[in-house]
């Protein structure tokens, strides 16, 4: 690197204002590119975690409103039609 004003050559290189704003946008791009990663891993472990769990309870589908009912249910939660067993 070179002086801008007298042409001599610099050890180290100058640092003006826009270099300065370059390297935070940088290094915000970076801090926000790894949030987001770590966002995406916990959106989808709790996407999982409440398929999971959805899945364990689900049952039937009624057959008068068409409303999904817990696994153990007797009787439609929406419309009280009775649901018959699966064996």
């Amino acid at each position: 690197m070179f002086c801008p004003k007298c042409g001599t050559a610099r050890k180290t290189a100058a640092v003006g204002p826009g270099d300065a704003i370059t390297e935070a946008l940088r290094t915000a791009g970076r801090e926000m590119e790894a949030a987001f990663k770590t966002a995406g891993e916990e959106i989808d472990k709790a996407f999982k975690e409440a398929r999971d769990e959805f899945s364990g309870l689900a049952g039937s589908f009624c057959s008068k409103c068409g409303k999904r009912n817990p696994k153990d249910a007797k009787f439609c939660y929406a419309c009280g039609q009775a649901i018959p067993s699966v064996t």
